[in-house]
């Protein structure tokens, strides 16, 4: 399986043009973004680490956890989520159009891996 199988380079190309649009609409909202505790801890110290694609990413100095903070608060990540474009076309052309081979080749052979699986003791 070739991952074109799956994931369409043209179709690609198209989803990365929409969610690089809604990251640029998010981030507009930026000084709206809120400060966090790590999730995986809850600690407040971190470091910054690198930013990317204009999100700030730090690490926890307790944990080592990398996060985005600050982040986009609930409201903000509600609307991003309802209003997203390069989402809504994964899920309603990339998913569809890959759907027939991801059940031959993906799902359908982890089946009968555990069918194996299952009657092989």
């Amino acid at each position: 399986m070739r991952e074109e199988n799956i994931r369409p380079e043209h179709m690609m190309q198209e989803c990365a043009v929409l969610l690089s649009q809604d990251r640029a609409e998010l981030l507009e909202w930026r000084g709206k973004f809120v400060m966090v505790s790590c999730p995986a801890c809850g600690c407040f110290e971190y470091k910054a680490v690198f930013t990317k694609e204009g999100f700030h990413f730090v690490s926890c100095n307790n944990c080592q956890t990398v996060f985005i903070n600050p982040r986009p608060d609930g409201a903000l990540l509600e609307q991003y989520y309802n209003n997203a474009r390069g989402l809504a076309y994964w899920n309603e052309q990339i998913f569809p159009t890959s759907e027939p081979v991801r059940r031959e080749l993906i799902f359908r052979p982890r089946a009968s891996r555990v069918i194996e699986l299952c009657t092989n003791k």
